[in-house]
């Protein structure tokens, strides 16, 4: 990882022969962006099905890359919605259902802080149940909480995209009623609801304490 003047990296960006990949995370704190943040974020919350509950917190960044690029396979917390504004990008989506691909370890490993779960190893043959999408300007894509996915670029072209990570109270039950079977295994055959209302008890109880509340480590501040 390499931090550069924006004149070297307009430089290198400009540079058709160079690979380059920038990410920027955080947009809503950069004062020349907060704003067009905050109104894609508004219409976010807006817009998203009752089920969802309300949005508790919502970061955005912004993906930027020329020549060979690509995301490895992997799976974020927040639900989040990708915006394509320049180039072209191979974006490839997995079931967060499908236990092959995400299992009860790799989650309880997930939620307890491994970004990376060891035991969640990607098999090429997954692509063949991905939904696959090539995404041009003005394309866009959904991903649930804990959905893995990994992108690639499709040319030499700059391209550009924006996203916007959102956990939601539907987001929450999955991390409690992962978090319950990893401290009670005995105890899995409990229903979900069950088990996310004993978590979210005993995180309340934390809170009451004086402890921090609790909040996945990719987000570190409420938007709104």
């Amino acid at each position: 990882m390499q931090q550069l003047s924006r004149t070297d990296l307009q430089a290198l960006l400009s540079d058709p022969a160079r690979d380059v990949w920038v990410t920027l995370h955080e947009i809503e704190q950069v004062p020349t962006l907060r704003g067009v943040f905050a109104a894609m974020a508004n219409a976010l919350r807006s817009s998203l099905p009752p089920r969802y509950g309300n949005v508790q917190y919502c970061t955005g960044s912004l993906f930027i890359s020329r020549g060979k690029a690509s995301t490895p396979f992997h799976m974020d917390y927040g639900s989040n919605l990708l915006l394509q504004l320049a180039g072209e990008k191979r974006f490839l989506a997995y079931s967060p259902n499908d236990p092959e691909m995400v299992s009860k370890q790799s989650l309880g490993e997930f939620f307890r802080g491994d970004a990376n779960p060891p035991s969640q190893v990607y098999d090429p043959s997954f692509d063949q149940r991905a939904l696959t999408v090539e995404l041009k300007p003005g394309l866009g894509v959904y991903m649930p909480s804990t959905s893995p996915h990994r992108t690639e670029t499709l040319s030499r072209d700059l391209s550009i995209t924006v996203s916007l990570s959102f956990v939601s109270p539907l987001a929450d039950q999955i991390r409690r009623a992962s978090l319950f079977d990893t401290r009670l295994p005995g105890l899995q055959f409990l229903p979900d609801p069950v088990k996310y209302g004993v978590v979210a008890i005993d995180e309340w109880l934390e809170r009451l304490k004086g402890h921090d509340e609790v909040r996945h480590k990719s987000f570190k501040r409420p938007a709104f």
